[in-house]
């Protein structure tokens, strides 16, 4: 089930350049497309890879995971 309000409010602007963040990477690491990062020289090819918003929000789910496990580890050396 897909949540179409943030858990947290006023931090839209975020989630949506947090997305884009994630978007972009998944394009480096799965295309290579290193010189299509900028939104205005994006190709309707990258935009299309782009809207898989279910590969993306994993995504992201997977990175908040890391970056919280990292700051964990480091809190307790």
């Amino acid at each position: 089930m897909s949540r179409k309000k943030p858990l947290v409010r006023g931090k839209e602007k975020e989630l949506e350049e947090f997305k884009i963040e994630v978007a972009k990477d998944m394009i480096m690491e799965n295309r290579n497309l290193s010189k299509e990062l900028s939104i205005g020289n994006t190709s309707s090819k990258a935009i299309n890879e782009m809207s898989t918003a279910g590969n993306i929000g994993g995504q992201m789910v997977k990175k908040m995971i890391k970056d919280i496990e990292n700051k964990m580890a480091d809190k307790y050396k």
